[in-house]
């Protein structure tokens, strides 16, 4: 018990000092994760198909990034991804046509900006 007593009171007593985080530079990763891919297409008056078609997949990849410091809150940056799904081909077949759809990757460039709210939290918006 004294032990106890003794550590929760050296832990309560030990402050670590925030570093602030540097926003500028480059970063590398990989990601992982589910896509959704809906294809609609009404029958045209010439015999076009009519698709109405959807199919999970899951999907993974890479990105490569850089971001720079403007200013002491600002940080700009941009970002490209490179990702390949797994079963997500599907095929509609019509009395004069058919159609393969078969996303097998994306390729995703994105610019990004962002808010540092402190040291260690950028909040941001990205499209692309």
């Amino acid at each position: 018990m004294k032990a106890g007593l003794f550590l929760a009171t050296v832990l309560i007593g030990w402050s670590v000092q925030a570093s602030a985080q540097d926003f500028t530079g480059p970063s590398v990763g990989v990601q992982a994760g589910w896509n959704n891919t809906d294809v609609r297409l009404p029958e045209g008056s010439n015999g076009s198909l009519n698709v109405d078609q959807s199919t999970d997949a899951f999907v993974a990849g890479a990105f490569l990034a850089y971001d720079y410091q403007v200013a002491p809150r600002i940080v700009v940056g941009a970002q490209a991804e490179f990702n390949v799904a797994a079963s997500d081909a599907f095929r509609v077949d019509g009395p004069e046509s058919a159609m393969t759809v078969d996303p097998r990757y994306t390729i995703d460039l994105t610019a990004r900006a962002g808010y540092l709210v402190s040291p260690e939290t950028l909040l941001y918006v990205r499209g692309g």
